[in-house]
């Protein structure tokens, strides 16, 4: 899926494609033995800061990711939050926060080193 700030990033809502599914074809990519032209330096999470709240589905997709990583690699992490044109500024640093202080959420991530940043297009 291409985003109206043209980045490419997987479709975690996709009615064809479960979530397992689209994690599985990116860990299958990142374990291919041959990487000759391939270097992963980031791996950068897309987060609606429209969202009210963190639905079952968002905090399961968050877990599978978690695991996908492995800790070890969270400074290479980038946790992103979008769609901040949509919400009062007060409302999104307010839904930021809840992200980045509850384990369950992002703060598991960020303690071993995970960023944050806005993505303000």
């Amino acid at each position: 899926m291409v985003g109206k700030c043209g980045l490419s990033t997987p479709d975690f809502d996709d009615a064809h494609r479960s979530d397992i599914d689209m994690l599985s074809t990116i860990a299958n990519w990142i374990q291919q033995p041959n990487h000759e032209h391939k270097h992963l330096s980031a791996i950068i999470y897309l987060h609606g800061i429209i969202d009210t709240h963190m639905k079952g589905s968002n905090v399961k997709n968050l877990q599978i990711f978690r695991d996908l990583c492995r800790e070890e690699n969270f400074g290479n992490v980038v946790l992103c939050t979008t769609m901040w044109g949509k919400v009062t500024q007060e409302e999104a640093q307010m839904r930021e926060e809840q992200l980045k202080s509850k384990e369950t959420f992002w703060g598991s991530l960020i303690s071993p080193g995970a960023q944050t940043d806005r993505l303000l297009c």
